[in-house]
């Protein structure tokens, strides 16, 4: 069956139609489009302004150090329940770092902001393990959560997590972000960061720990309360084989390290304990005038200051000793 002129024209015209009208419209289309990327870049703008500093310790705000007569960390305490030990990326020693790569972002160093690939193949683990094992958000993203964004679930939250993130990886290198992160992000049992995980949990530094250590601190991250060895320490064991296998397919770890490390007793070295440093109670140490004078801070526009007491306690004196105080610094 041919067409004729008539049908020809009369398709011709409908395409043209819409192209006919589009021009009509040009100078309101270019203004639509105009409004649109001053609103997109005044929302970047917005969105971006409380981005985090590498070079602030958030946490500190408004936290009581009291030092003993040779400058040694007596007690830290936090009026928010808060304990933590900030460390460069050096300090976080050989196999923290790594850990946390295998379990939250195998492929951080190599992909931007976002990495679809991480969300469909976090997507397809969970639905064949039946089971939430691997999260599909970068440590970028994360970041943002843990620092910027309230928990509330909703599309403007989702877009304003997506501009943070990207914005991040523009403005930091991916060695402070992945700092940033193991500073901030939270291991249970009161403590923010590598840092005052491994000390919360196994009473040393971090730059110490095996990498069986630093596997189940890792596995952590994911949901604390859920993995807390305190209460369910088979799952929290299994999160610390998932990370250990992770370290494998990243390179941290060769196959027979893996194997060694996860023979190793984790259960009989952990050392959780309710310490001054974490608990919300005051400390001994610490008396109330400096506790009022904290809050005080902790509610002020100072992100970082802190409160840092001198003491005249010997080293190893008991901690029911009330402090001289010397100077605060903020």
């Amino acid at each position: 069956m041919t067409t004729g002129p008539a049908a020809r024209g009369g398709q011709a015209g409908l395409l043209t139609r819409p192209l006919a009208w589009l021009w009509a419209k040009r100078v309101w289309i270019a203004a639509a489009l105009g409004l649109l990327l001053i609103g997109s870049t005044l929302y970047v703008l917005w969105a971006i302004k409380d981005l985090p500093n590498p070079s602030q310790n958030v946490l500190a705000a408004g936290d009581v150090i009291v030092l003993d007569r040779n400058g040694k960390l007596i007690e830290d305490w936090s009026p928010a329940g808060h304990y933590h030990v900030t460390l460069t990326l050096d300090q976080m020693g050989k196999y923290a770092p790594k850990a946390v790569l295998a379990a939250e972002d195998r492929n951080f160093y190599s992909h931007g902001a976002v990495d679809p690939t991480s969300i469909a193949r976090a997507a397809w683990v969970d639905v064949t393990s039946r089971g939430v094992n691997q999260g599909g958000s970068t440590i970028t993203q994360q970041l943002v959560k843990i620092q910027l964004l309230t928990p509330q679930r909703s599309i403007t939250r989702k877009v304003q997590e997506l501009v943070l993130a990207i914005a991040l990886e523009q403005r930091y290198s991916k060695d402070e972000i992945l700092t940033m992160y193991l500073n901030r992000v939270y291991f249970g049992h009161g403590a923010y960061g590598i840092g005052a995980a491994s000390r919360t949990y196994f009473n040393k530094d971090a730059k110490d720990m095996t990498a069986a250590q630093a596997a189940f601190l890792a596995g952590l991250i994911q949901a604390p309360s859920l993995y807390d060895p305190v209460l369910r320490y088979e799952l929290s064991h299994e999160r610390e084989q998932y990370v250990l296998q992770g370290m494998v397919t990243t390179g941290a770890l060769s196959s027979d390290e893996a194997d060694k490390a996860a023979q190793e007793d984790i259960k009989s070295e952990l050392q959780i304990q309710a310490s001054a440093r974490t608990e919300n109670g005051l400390p001994l140490a610490v008396p109330r005038r400096i506790q009022a004078s904290a809050g005080r801070l902790r509610n002020s526009d100072s992100v970082a200051a802190r409160i840092v007491v001198n003491s005249s306690m010997r080293p190893g004196q008991a901690r029911a000793s009330a402090p001289a105080v010397g100077t605060a610094t903020s």
